[in-house]
């Protein structure tokens, strides 16, 4: 007799259900879903707890992002911010409430959208060198075609939020951050040693290189970027750093809860900058 996997699986194939609007990938009974929801919002709690100070429960969070994330049109474009990582900015950005966001690197608009949303009564600037990708209008959003460094904005207070997904030197963006004021910064695509052949051009270098590896002058990494089949090359130097690693107070990469969530999730930190 012919063996398949198919003979032994416990899982009935069906007809498809209705997913409209929903974030996961996956549906469970009520009670099920309760159950489970509880564990998200303990591991969101868990790490929230180093970003607002306080532990409490998140679900109103939880909840609100999954009825809004349908709605954003930037989601599942090529480059933009993963839906699970759209989750973070989105609790992040409500717990911190901060008069005024900086996003550097907009591209198409998914995690400009999602602050937005998060945080209506905001003030937003959006920075890039080409705003013609973006998949959305919004009036209330401030749109400068240039680099942030050249905008004099300061931060109004210390819960301003600033998100860089730019691709460009971490201890450069944290530099000019603190100059201006802003404490609470996220960096997107963050890599570790380990992790950057997944781009072409990192961040370098990134956080995770300036407070958990410790790198000396001459230090050289090269690696192949497979997507364009490039081979690249980075020799590290202190003078590379701007000197911010006394700057930095606090600083860890924002879990992945893709294996509760089932939303992919990419290379985030949080930094959090001394007064």
């Amino acid at each position: 007799m012919k063996f398949s996997m198919h003979d032994t699986s416990l899982a009935d194939e069906i007809e498809p259900f209705d997913r409209t609007g929903k974030a996961h990938y996956f549906e469970a009974n009520s009670a099920l879903g309760a159950r489970h929801l509880e564990r998200i919002d303990a591991a969101v709690s868990s790490f929230m707890k180093n970003i607002v100070d306080k532990q409490h429960s998140y679900r109103e969070d939880i909840e609100a992002f999954d009825a809004y994330i349908a709605t954003n049109p930037a989601t599942g474009e090529y480059g933009t911010t993963s839906v699970g990582s759209l989750f973070w900015l989105f609790v992040i950005a409500r717990n911190l409430n901060p008069s005024l966001i900086v996003e550097s690197g907009v591209w198409f608009g998914s995690s400009l959208h999602c602050f937005r949303n998060a945080c209506p009564a905001a003030q937003l600037y959006g920075f890039d060198l080409d705003f013609s990708r973006l998949k959305f209008a919004d009036s209330a959003i401030h749109l400068v075609e240039n680099d942030w460094s050249q905008s004099d904005i300061r931060a109004n207070s210390s819960n301003d939020l600033c998100y860089f997904d730019d691709h460009i030197n971490n201890a450069l963006r944290i530099r000019q951050a603190y100059e201006r004021g802003f404490r609470n910064l996220i960096f997107d695509d963050a890599a570790t040693l380990g992790e950057v052949h997944k781009f072409r051009y990192p961040g370098l270098p990134t956080v995770p290189m300036l407070v958990e590896q410790e790198l000396v002058d001459g230090d050289t990494l090269r690696w192949y970027h497979e997507p364009t089949e490039k081979y690249l090359e980075y020799r590290y130097a202190e003078e590379h750093t701007h000197g911010v690693k006394p700057l930095i107070d606090f600083a860890c990469r924002i879990p992945n809860l893709e294996p509760l969530t089932s939303l992919h999730s990419g290379l985030q930190y949080f930094v959090r900058l001394k007064a």
